[in-house]
C-alpha cells in the first residue's frame, strides 16, 4: 500500500476511521504513507487538510502496524511553492 497525498484530505473522523479500517483489512505486509506534515500547508487546492506527525500516523495504525521509519521532505509544486510532507513506512505486526 502506497499513499501519497490521500490521507491528509480526509478531515472527518468517520472518513479517517474508514480509511484506517480499509488499510488494516487490505494490507498484509508493508505500508508507505506520505502526507502533509505539521510544517506543511493548512489547505491544498482550496481544501482544508489534516497535518500529521510521525507519532500521529503511528497512533492511527499502531494496533496492526509497527512504524519502521519516517522522514520529512519538502515538495516543490508546479507553482514553485514548498509543501512539507512526512513519509512513514510501516510493517504489519504478526498476529499470535
Amino acid at each position: 500500500w502506497h499513499d501519497r497525498a490521500t490521507l491528509h484530505f480526509l478531515n472527518d473522523f468517520n472518513e479517517i476511521n474508514k480509511y484506517v479500517g480499509l488499510v488494516k483489512k487490505s494490507v498484509n505486509k508493508n505500508l508507505v504513507i506520505a502526507t502533509f506534515s505539521d510544517e506543511g500547508p493548512l489547505k491544498c487546492s482550496g481544501i482544508e487538510i489534516v497535518q500529521y506527525t510521525a507519532e500521529k500516523m503511528a497512533n492511527l495504525f499502531n494496533d496492526c502496524f509497527e512504524k519502521i521509519d519516517s522522514f520529512k521532505q519538502n515538495h516543490t509544486t508546479p507553482f514553485n511553492t514548498k509543501q512539507n510532507f512526512i513519509f512513514c513506512t510501516f510493517m504489519k505486526k504478526s498476529t499470535p
